[in-house]
């Protein structure tokens, strides 16, 4: 009796034993599959994937917000002012972002990325208008005009602060007639503005 039960035993664990060989051997099978069909997507990934070019790491880099008030025009100004580092980032940005190698269009530009629209339109050269009503005075911000001096320049040219002034005195004049161009309509500098030889902010 004892030698049957114990026969019997023996055989239902010969029988599971079979049934768990199978299941890992589907169990390992499966694991194999899915392990091929990861390293083929891994490797059609690199195949289609294109390297990051040096223009799309700079954009990670620095960034700038359009100005939208005047207590940020003072805070940019103080800060070009005095972080030399921080002024070469704004310069390269607006370069960049600009893609272009005239110097009107590049100024052209350069205004659209520093200033929203609206808020440049608030502001004339002196701070006076025609109304009365109160401007925001541009010509005391002098670390913003030099700086646009600096996205100016080039390898052949270097624009003097007297026609960074008047490229800047004509685009105020005409602020309030962009200010519903939408953002993605690329604009250009049509009026060209006589080059001086002055070097002073006036």
């Amino acid at each position: 009796m004892y030698k049957a039960r114990i026969r019997e035993l023996v055989q239902e664990n010969r029988y599971l034993q079979g049934i768990i060989t199978s299941k890992l051997d589907v169990i390992i099978q499966n694991s194999a599959e899915q392990n091929e069909h990861i390293d083929k997507l891994v490797a059609r990934s690199k195949s289609t994937s294109q390297p990051a070019t040096q223009k799309s790491l700079h954009k990670t880099v620095f960034m700038l917000r359009p100005l939208n008030t005047e207590e940020e025009l003072q805070q940019l100004d103080e800060i070009v002012g005095t972080n030399p580092t921080y002024r070469a980032h704004v310069v390269e940005y607006l370069k960049r972002e600009s893609n272009r190698t005239d110097v009107e269009n590049l100024l052209h530009d350069a205004i659209d990325l520093l200033f929203c629209k609206r808020f440049f339109a608030r502001m004339t050269w002196t701070g006076i208008s025609r109304t009365g009503a109160p401007k925001v005075q541009l010509c005391k911000y002098e670390n913003i005009i030099r700086l646009f001096q600096l996205v100016g320049e080039s390898e052949s040219e270097t624009p003097t602060l007297r026609y960074i002034v008047e490229y800047l005195k004509n685009k105020l004049k005409h602020a309030k007639s962009r200010i519903h161009i939408p953002l993605t309509r690329k604009t250009s500098s049509h009026k060209k503005i006589k080059k001086t030889t002055s070097d002073n902010i006036v």
